[in-house]
């Protein structure tokens, strides 16, 4: 597959970055496409983790505000999301670090197994954003902060534990869409489907 990167320029140059590429790539008959612009929302790698605590056999999820499900469904109350703990790679982490640093900052815990499940593409039409899906294992001697997130970020999280006798029902969440994120429902999906 050949691509030719005729132009590229920085529309957006804040948190989020957004390029502008003009392009043309090889087709799959073997010719080339007309020249074509396509945007680009640069976000970086990002980390996530389903959260197990094997001494009370129990999933921790986080809950938070969320503006851009606020600005499509313009209900307050959808806009608080349930997901798996998860944030973005800082310059010179690797995911492995990311996520124990996430999870003591959003969870408070300290991990005691970090498995990566999957690797993949949140929304590739449009950004560059790839997850790194981590399952991870923590015990109750090891919570060490409050959790909640960073305040000078804005944070503000709650912690959710959905225990064994109520496992079953974060489950029907994703079956009954209640559960919206998508590194979430994978994360559920592959708990379900391993009897964790």
């Amino acid at each position: 597959m050949k691509v030719k990167i005729l132009s590229k320029k920085r529309i957006l140059d804040a948190f989020f970055k957004v390029d502008e590429v003009e392009l043309q790539h090889e087709k799959f008959d073997g010719s080339m496409s007309e020249p074509m612009k396509r945007l680009n929302f640069e976000r970086g790698d990002s980390v996530a983790a389903v959260v197990y605590n094997y001494e009370t056999d129990s999933v921790i999820l986080t809950q938070q505000f969320r503006l851009p499900v606020y600005l499509r469904l313009n209900d307050a109350d959808k806009a608080i999301l349930t997901e798996v703990a998860a944030g973005m790679i800082d310059k010179g982490e690797t995911p492995k670090d990311a996520i124990i640093r996430e999870v003591k900052e959003e969870l408070g815990y300290e991990i005691v197994e970090v498995r990566l499940l999957f690797k993949f593409f949140l929304s590739p039409g449009g950004s560059s954003e790839r997850i790194h899906l981590f399952y991870v294992e923590v015990f109750n001697n090891g919570k060490v902060a409050a959790g909640g997130g960073k305040i000078e970020e804005n944070e503000d999280i709650k912690i959710c534990q959905i225990t064994e006798i109520r496992r079953r029902y974060v489950f029907d969440m994703v079956e009954q869409g209640e559960i919206m994120d998508a590194k979430t429902i994978i994360g559920l999906q592959w708990l379900k489907e391993n009897n964790k």
